[in-house]
């Protein structure tokens, strides 16, 4: 509910903004009623572009797994597999003394099912 309260916030004040710039400008009365319906039409377009891309960045934790609470279990999850392979680094014959942070990085992109994890196994 903040999302439409800032938008709505954010929408009045161009408004107003574009209301000023008008005068300003000293339009007589029908360029200055263009110049606001065109401003205007630009300012609700952003907010509604604006309400729909955070809509979609950041969906509602009411439903489907909790939003927060997700996101904490993949990052322990990503954690845990980063300390496992800092332990089984460490305890390797082959590279003693080596860390995780001093070994190069390896990213292979494509398709799925294009055989990416084989090529590098």
């Amino acid at each position: 509910m903040r999302l439409y309260g800032g938008a709505g916030a954010g929408l009045a004040v161009f408004l107003v903004l574009a209301w000023l710039a008008g005068s300003a400008l000293h339009l007589d009365t029908s360029r200055f009623y263009l110049l606001f319906a065109i401003l205007a039409v630009l300012g609700i377009g952003g907010a509604a572009v604006f309400i729909w891309f955070w809509s979609k960045v950041r969906p509602q934790s009411g439903g489907g797994g909790g939003g927060a609470s997700s996101a904490a279990g993949r990052d322990d999850e990503i954690d845990s597999l980063v300390r496992d392979a800092e332990s089984r680094l460490a305890s390797s014959n082959l590279a003693q003394g080596a860390k995780l942070s001093n070994l190069p990085v390896v990213f292979v992109i494509g398709e799925p099912g294009s055989t990416k994890t084989s090529t590098l196994l």
